[in-house]
């Protein structure tokens, strides 16, 4: 099943329901179809409350500029576009693996091996480095 997010003219998403999806405080994350770069995206739609349109708004003001810093795309999740639709902000993200409570819950809350500490904090330190 899939429902069309017509934005403005030049951007169509095709938004794919599948149990994927994630909906949280903020909003909810769905997985997308990018009609215009084809590729499968990450979109993040904000409740439309003040207090979380407002941070989106700081989140997607933060990643662009993380972005200018990390040139070549690999250190910092990467924001495709961002839009305000029907009082939502929707935030477009490169698709990306399952969060980290995601994947701590499919693992029945087990601790984390040492190396994957160890991967997720290189990840961490080189993200923060090219700020």
């Amino acid at each position: 099943m899939s429902f069309y997010l017509h934005v403005v003219s030049f951007f169509l998403l095709e938004c794919i329901l599948n149990p994927f999806d994630f909906s949280g405080t903020f909003g909810q994350v769905l997985e997308c179809w990018d009609r215009e770069t084809r590729e499968v995206v990450a979109v993040k739609v904000v409740r439309s409350t003040k207090k979380y349109r407002e941070a989106a708004m700081l989140e997607v003001d933060v990643l662009q500029l993380l972005g200018k810093y990390d040139r070549n795309g690999s250190r910092c999740v990467q924001i495709r576009n961002w839009l305000d639709y029907r009082n939502h902000i929707c935030i477009v993200f490169e698709m990306l693996g399952p969060s980290l409570y995601d994947f701590l819950r499919k693992n029945n809350y087990c601790p984390f091996p040492v190396n994957l500490v160890r991967e997720l904090g290189r990840q961490l330190l080189e993200c923060v480095a090219c700020v």
